[in-house]
């Protein structure tokens, strides 16, 4: 009997160990933060773990210990991303249609695009005598080119790039100055005065190569304006990563939190200028209503400007923006 015992709790020991070694982090081959290189830790919510699988690769939600960022590891092979974007999984997500995605850009009820377009009208008044100068404007990763259309309609000299054959196809067939490819047309560029990058960080393996390349196209005071999902967003960072309805895998990668852009940005020679979040009135709200705190709550006594300025105010909204300068 005390020799089953023994081994008993032997076994016992022994998953609890395997346990233990697969709900952490190896510290023998510590794993590294892809923005500033300390380490990340897998992030624990409320005992769980975010995990996503695609095509057999697995991968969860971690978070560095150093400036906060909070990725997928690991990350998937470029392989996996290809066949991940070439495939019906992707199209799936974008059955919508080309002039549904480029007409968002032209209808002031899709709020995340019109407050980045107020913006951008902001900095050429602010930067570009007034407004009366035509900036040069490159747009990566622009999709459909619904941006670009726009800020050329507003006196922007506006061109872009996109990995994505259809979508350029789609850009040329409007008669928009955009080109097929990938950083390599960046690294092309010289002397731009802003680069956009909206809604696309998230979905690069390495955000540093697009970061190098930006601050060497960018004339001296040249701006950087950026749009992500924020990983500081209050309902996932409450309500688990699992939960958010921004959080796919292969797709989104990164989830930049205001301190991990920051820290990027300011190591790569930027200054940030402007950091903001926007609830754009949307699942704010409808965590609010779910969530122990306002489960018993009457809303109609809420003053809902009031709520969602709050949560903008202290960047703790869905949708970060953040505008940096060369320096």
């Amino acid at each position: 009997m005390k020799i089953v015992r023994g081994l008993s709790q032997q076994i016992v020991n022994k998953f609890s160990n395997l346990l233990r070694g697969y709900l952490k982090p190896n510290t023998e081959t510590e794993i590294k933060c892809i923005l500033c290189n300390d380490r990340l830790e897998i992030m624990i919510q409320g005992g769980e773990i975010t995990r996503k699988e695609y095509n057999g690769t697995i991968s969860e939600i971690h978070q560095c210990t150093n400036c906060g960022h909070i990725q997928f590891y690991p990350l998937p092979k470029s392989e996996l991303l290809s066949h991940y974007y070439s495939s019906n999984n992707f199209y799936d997500a974008t059955k919508l249609g080309a002039d549904f995605f480029h007409n968002q850009w032209f209808d002031e009820n899709y709020l995340s695009q019109a407050l980045f377009i107020e913006s951008l009208n902001s900095l050429k008044r602010e930067n570009f005598h007034g407004g009366t100068e035509e900036p040069i404007l490159y747009d990566y990763a622009c999709g459909y080119g619904g941006l670009i259309a726009k800020t050329s309609q507003l006196g922007f000299n506006s061109r872009g790039s996109d990995l994505d054959e259809v979508c350029i196809t789609y850009c040329k067939s409007k008669g928009l100055s955009a080109s097929l490819g990938g950083i390599e047309l960046l690294a092309k560029e010289k002397d731009l005065d802003i680069i956009t990058c909206y809604h696309a960080l998230e979905h690069f393996l390495n955000p540093q190569e697009f970061i190098d390349v930006a601050i060497s196209a960018l004339r001296s005071n040249g701006l950087l304006f950026l749009a992500l999902p924020n990983g500081g967003y209050y309902p996932a960072q409450k309500d688990f990563f699992g939960k958010f309805d921004w959080c796919f895998f292969p797709e989104h990668l990164h989830y930049f939190t205001p301190n991990s852009i920051q820290n990027i940005l300011i190591k790569n020679n930027f200054e940030v200028i402007s950091m903001k979040s926007n609830s754009v009135a949307e699942t704010q709200l409808d965590w609010f209503q779910k969530c122990s705190v306002g489960s018993n709550c009457d809303i109609s006594i809420i003053d809902m400007d009031e709520f969602y300025k709050f949560h903008d105010t202290n960047l703790s909204s869905r949708d970060l923006r953040v505008i940096a300068q060369k320096k």
